[in-house]
């Protein structure tokens, strides 16, 4: 019995190990539930093999965009990063912004726009995330010009959401 001792700061330190990160993934550090339930979904999208399969068959470029879907699903899977999420508020209830993105890849969510779905609120994260991807990568853009989103359903941006949709729809 006294040698199973002598191992337990071996366990220690193999279970202390941060688990290794695997692609974009987000991170929110904050109380409100429907922000962690939307960040854990977005983050199982993100590492569902669904995800990479839609993304990777859209073998156009993307509008204002200098990628197709097989490049930009690259950029997913191997950019190591986490991107923190934030909270904030508009300073008027007309304000039609659900959330930006930082220069540095940080993304802001506006509270006042939470009153929705939760898996809407993680296709808007992973939305988000290639605002991420497109900040830390040279020589690429995937944006989508204004923030206006009518007619902007191909490019990338918006397009994801709607993989992200369909993936969401068939997971639990």
């Amino acid at each position: 019995m006294h040698r199973l001792w002598l191992l337990f700061p071996l366990l220690l330190l193999f279970s202390a190990r941060p688990a290794e990160l695997v692609g974009i993934q987000v991170r929110y550090t904050g109380t409100d539930t429907t922000i962690l339930r939307a960040m854990d979904r977005a983050n199982l999208v993100m590492r569902h093999p669904l995800f990479y399969k839609l993304l990777q068959a859209h073998t156009d470029t993307f509008d204002h965009s200098n990628v197709n879907g097989e490049m930009l699903a690259s950029y997913f899977q191997k950019e190591q990063a986490v991107a923190e999420v934030l909270t904030y508020k508009t300073l008027t209830r007309f304000s039609r912004s659900t959330a930006y993105t930082s220069f540095d890849g940080r993304i802001f969510i506006n509270t006042k726009r939470l009153d929705r779905p939760v898996d809407d609120v993680a296709i808007t994260l992973i939305h988000e995330c290639v605002h991420v991807l497109d900040s830390r990568t040279r020589g690429v853009w995937m944006g989508h010009g204004s923030n206006n989103p009518k007619g902007k359903s191909q490019t990338a941006p918006y397009a994801i959401e709607l993989i992200a949709d369909s993936v969401l729809r068939s997971i639990p």
